[in-house]
């Protein structure tokens, strides 16, 4: 079926939970303004998570800063200028990752490459109902931090630095820096 885009030329804002499409029937989102940002309560556990998170089947494109808050996407994240902000106690994101500028992405399990081309990379485990991890590869083009994640895939720094603390597991390479890692 063919897939629906909703554009937004000033941005947008989903507030509680939302569904957004179906997975035979994805609506993707596009914000050619001011961002986008999906706030939900917060949950105190993961089966009150189960009633306080927004699940989108479609792709997130935009230009200006994303901030997504106990949120499902299946789907692909594409940020061709700012910020990307993923927080809360539990997302899960089935898709690949793409960003130019500074990505932080918390409590998050990706099943897709991650890529920033921006200043900073940063994902991390804190508060987790449970371990968060990547399955699949993660390219950085400048400074990436992983904090108490699982990388299931080569992670890549061609940046000038890389911090990591977490476990990696691949099939050939898990890592590649272009420095001694210390």
């Amino acid at each position: 079926e063919k897939e629906i885009t909703l554009k937004a030329d000033y941005g947008i804002v989903l507030e509680g939970n939302n569904t957004i499409g179906e997975p035979n029937k994805r609506i993707s989102l596009h914000a050619l303004a001011t961002g986008l940002t999906v706030n939900n309560e917060k949950a105190s556990n993961l089966d009150d998570y189960q009633n306080k998170h927004t699940v989108i089947y479609g792709d997130l494109l935009s230009a200006y800063p994303t901030k997504l808050h106990n949120v499902l996407i299946d789907g692909d994240i594409v940020l061709t200028g700012s910020t990307l902000h993923i927080d809360g106690k539990y997302n899960t994101i089935i898709g690949k990752i793409l960003t130019h500028s500074t990505t932080d992405i918390f409590n998050t399990n990706v099943c897709g490459t991650i890529e920033s081309k921006g200043h900073q990379l940063h994902l991390k485990t804190n508060h987790p109902f449970q371990q968060h991890f990547v399955v699949g590869d993660i390219v950085a083009h400048s400074s990436l931090l992983i904090d108490d994640m699982a990388v299931y895939g080569t992670t890549e720094s061609k940046g000038a630095s890389a911090a990591l603390n977490g476990s990696f597991y691949a099939k050939d390479t898990a890592i590649k820096y272009f420095q001694t890692l210390n």
